[in-house]
């Protein structure tokens, strides 16, 4: 019998409202931080992309690049960081995208979150 007090204490219909309650509220908290880390992600690209001169539709490579940059810096850290980054900046560069212009979004994409991640800064190219 006891078990079964226990078992209505822990598990009742009122606790796992609450529950459910702080989860919804905890994933949309985060969602919203996400969504603005995209936001500030996408206008550092585009500021990038407009002191470059090239025409508005050559935008959405180099967007779907530091996407796929900015998913790197969430799940890597360290050399596999360092790594995937390098192949990721080879892949687009294979896809006719400009290395210099890949070059500085990285930088800009590792300044903008490098405080999150432990990122190696060695990465980043000296300007010239």
């Amino acid at each position: 019998m006891s078990r079964m007090k226990n078992w209505n204490k822990n598990f009742n219909a009122y606790s796992q409202g609450i529950r459910q309650m702080l989860y919804k509220q905890q994933i949309k908290e985060q969602l919203s931080q996400e969504f603005a880390n995209l936001e500030k992600l996408e206008n550092a690209v585009k500021k990038i992309m407009g002191e470059s001169g090239l025409p508005t539709w050559h935008n959405v490579p180099y967007l779907n690049f530091a996407r796929q940059l900015y998913r790197l810096l969430r799940k890597h850290s360290g050399k596999t960081l360092k790594t995937e980054i390098k192949i990721l900046t080879k892949t687009w560069q294979q896809r006719q995208l400009k290395k210099q212009l890949l070059v500085k979004i990285r930088n800009a994409i590792i300044d903008l979150f490098s405080k999150r991640n432990k990122i190696p800064m060695n990465l980043k190219t000296k300007k010239r």
